[in-house]
């Protein structure tokens, strides 16, 4: 099963929670008990290279090895998977990576990673709240976002039209959610 792991570039050498690998190496996790599960136990990796973005591209100095998981033992969570055993294929060039992000880690420019006729283009508001989309078939959506004094989402009316409230407490915690489907209050 092929995949997509990110790792640090140290002194030249590929490093991830302190352990060193090679493009080309096999690497192999034994469970002293139990057995293999994502985010705990084994070698962690996504199907997706686009699925990393929320939890890794943010950092410059990370880089993307395409792997192929060729363990005997996994947990799969959505496009998460955790391994017994991976070999590292190669290091995907920046170039090739599905998607461009803006200085905080935002998608601003995604194409479809099968079908290079389809892509997607974003924005987004000072909170990094997504504010407009629009995709290669020439459909666009926006979002409008308001805010309290204390920097609290207040308002959000989507593309839909479909409006959202926020309220909140004297200490910034949120009492109230309304929208045109549903109420959410704090009893107590």
């Amino acid at each position: 099963m092929k995949g997509y792991k990110s790792f640090k570039r140290e002194n030249g050498k590929l490093k991830c929670e302190d352990v060193e690998y090679e493009i080309g190496g096999t690497y192999e996790v034994k469970p002293k008990r139990g057995r293999i599960k994502v985010c705990n136990i084994g070698i962690q990796y996504y199907t997706k290279i686009e699925c990393m973005l929320n939890y890794h591209l943010e950092k410059e100095d990370l880089i993307i090895c395409e792997i192929e998981d060729v363990g005997d033992q996994r947990e799969v969570k959505k496009n998460k998977i955790s391994t017994n055993k991976i070999k590292i294929i190669k290091e995907i060039n920046k170039d090739e990576y599905p998607f461009k992000c803006d200085e905080r880690g935002n998608i601003i420019y995604e194409k479809d990673h099968k079908k290079n006729e389809y892509f997607w283009v974003y924005k987004y508001d000072e909170k990094g709240n997504m504010i407009y989309e629009k995709d290669s078939c020439g459909y666009e959506y926006f979002w409008v976002y308001k805010y309290d004094e204390k920097g609290n989402m207040i308002y959000k009316k989507d593309s839909d039209g479909i409006e959202y409230f926020w309220k909140y407490d004297e200490k910034g915690k949120l009492i109230r959610r309304e929208n045109n489907k549903e109420i959410f209050e704090k009893i107590a």
